[in-house]
């Protein structure tokens, strides 16, 4: 199954929206910025070194964003 790891105030929307379109399955893991500072959490930059998002990963592979 695919994985959208979605940042808060991302553009991840667009690629649920897709998924949803083609009625893809997938779950997504939601991520919070710090609320002050606004950069992406540690969790996140775990999956991503930017901490950027939208990233899908699946069967061990990981797309990143555009």
């Amino acid at each position: 199954m695919l994985a959208v790891h979605d940042l808060t105030n991302s553009r991840s929307q667009r690629i649920l929206r897709l998924f949803e379109e083609f009625g893809l399955p997938y779950e997504i893991k939601r991520y919070l910025r710090d609320a002050r500072t606004m950069p992406a959490p540690v969790d996140l930059r775990a999956v991503h070194p930017l901490g950027n998002s939208p990233v899908i990963t699946g069967g061990g592979r990981l797309i990143p964003p555009p």
